[in-house]
């Protein structure tokens, strides 16, 4: 008994050697296309979207002006995190990103677990970032004179409405649409994502400038912590979800040019530049109204309009948030069927699910699966609920990796780190603290909705996964248990 439940652990602790992580990425087929300065735009196409075009007043209500300090904490905790990720994406170059990070340095279950989680971030994160699509479109169309019917706009649930949805049909559009667009190639999906990108700064930009101009700074000055740091905290384990994405850069590794270099050049850079928006942007938003008093599927076009701007102002804003939040689904659905594949790849996911496509040189079958998944989601998960779920999951998925970067360390101090995390140990903590403040923010039906989801992923571990997972004899470093020998390869 004893010896086969020390088999069971070993099994759970397996390692996958960096050697086999670099041989896939090579073997992969994916063509490797995207430059440092794409990967910036990835990030940047990630993380700004919804999380300030939708989050920034629920953020206010409850940091007041201080949400600028909220997110200034979030984005610290990320920065900490966004180092790992850089160390860690130079060394072990491959698209299942999170998952090989984990894989490599931590063993078999705790792969499956963030990959898990990664699929909870990007595909439930999906789910609420086309309803704050179709929130945006809605506005946009309606301020031009063209009506949706109200029931089809909305997901089922969806509170704070004086009508009944049925189902949201413009989410449900545009995240087949995406689906298609990955399908037929990551270089047609980089390009569009770099001109929306170009497009949504610069509407951010251009509400800066022109909120400037009528910006009372009573609003900010007068009160401008009204809830003390519990309230910055709460804010900001709302406005964490303006930086999920971040880590999506790393997906693409296989798709890189010299990923050795770009990758910590495209995770970083994107993620400091967004920071430094979000603050600009929130600053000006809390001194043009009071938290509360616009709608925050549309806060900022209707910030603008609040404060005398007119209909030609309040359309570009909105499709500023349309844009904003399509690029954001580009990236989300681009991530899940990588993630899928690296599963597939090592054997715990069914093989033929991440089989590359002859022409368009994607994983195209999980890609079409994966984007159906979500559209459906989409139209029938009311955003609210997304989006607390998908902060968890994301923020579970940050503190292992991070952890990762120190239990890599132990386990092969000879790898090559063309990028090394500076004082990890300082780093790895400021992570860990940072990261776990913004978990207890969160309530209490997030954390069982969270651990009713883990406890299905460990149910098809252990059906699947468990058994089948990494067995090629060349593939797996197996660490001792119990102070025994180190296991032989399996057959």
């Amino acid at each position: 008994m004893g010896s086969e439940n020390g088999s069971l652990l070993e099994r759970y602790l397996r390692r996958k050697s960096v050697e086999a992580v670099a041989r896939d990425a090579e073997e992969s087929n994916l063509e490797r296309t995207l430059t440092a300065f794409d990967l910036v735009i990835l990030g940047l196409g990630a993380m700004i979207g919804a999380g300030i075009f939708v989050a920034v007043d629920q953020g206010a209500i409850l940091a007041g002006p201080a949400v600028a300090i909220s997110y200034i904490v979030a984005a610290t905790a990320c920065i900490f995190a966004a180092l790992c990720y850089a160390e860690l994406s130079a060394a072990v170059p491959a698209s299942g990103m999170a998952y090989s990070y984990a894989f490599v340095s931590l063993g078999q279950l705790a792969a499956w677990l963030i990959a898990w989680n990664l699929v909870a971030e990007y595909l439930v994160g999906n789910v609420a970032v086309a309803a704050a699509w179709s929130d945006n479109l809605e506005l946009a169309l309606q301020t031009i004179g063209i009506d949706i019917p109200q029931a089809l706009t909305a997901a089922p649930g969806t509170s704070g409405l004086d009508f009944t949805p049925i189902f949201d049909l413009p989410a449900f559009l545009i995240v087949s649409a995406i689906t298609v667009l990955l399908a037929v190639g990551v270089r047609e999906s980089a390009t569009t994502n770099l001109v929306l990108t170009v497009f949504k700064i610069g509407v951010l930009f251009a509400f800066i400038a022109l909120g400037a101009l009528k910006a009372d700074a009573s609003l900010v000055t007068e009160n401008f912590v009204p809830n003390g740091a519990s309230g910055v905290m709460s804010a900001a384990a709302v406005v964490f979800f303006a930086f999920i994405g971040f880590d999506a850069v790393a997906a693409a590794a296989e798709e890189t040019k010299n990923p050795q270099r770009n990758l910590p050049i495209g995770i970083i850079g994107s993620l400091v530049g967004a920071a430094l928006i979000y603050v600009a942007v929130s600053l000006v938003f809390v001194a043009l109204v009071p938290p509360g008093t616009t709608p925050s599927g549309a806060a900022l076009a209707e910030a603008l309009r609040a404060v005398g701007y007119g209909d030609f102002v309040t359309i570009l804003v909105a499709f500023g948030g349309v844009a904003a939040t399509t690029t954001v689904l580009l990236v989300f659905q681009l991530g899940i069927p990588r993630i899928l594949m690296a599963l597939s790849r090592d054997n715990m996911m069914p093989g033929w699910l991440g089989k590359i496509h002859p022409r368009f040189a994607t994983p195209a079958r999980l890609t079409l699966l994966t984007g159906a998944v979500t559209a459906i989601g989409a139209g029938l998960i009311p955003i609210a609920d997304a989006i607390t779920f998908t902060s968890l999951a994301t923020l579970f998925v940050y503190l292992v990796i991070s952890l990762a970067v120190l239990a890599l360390r132990n386990v092969r101090p000879d790898l090559d780190r063309p990028f090394e995390v500076p004082v990890a140990p300082l780093v790895v903590l400021g992570a860990v603290v940072g990261l776990g403040a913004l978990i207890v923010s969160l309530n209490v039906p997030t954390f069982l909705q969270w651990g009713a989801w883990m406890g299905v992923g460990l149910i098809l571990y252990g059906l699947y996964g468990a058994r089948r997972g990494l067995a090629a004899d060349d593939e797996a470093e197996t660490p001792p248990v119990d102070g025994a020998p180190p296991a032989p390869p399996q057959e």
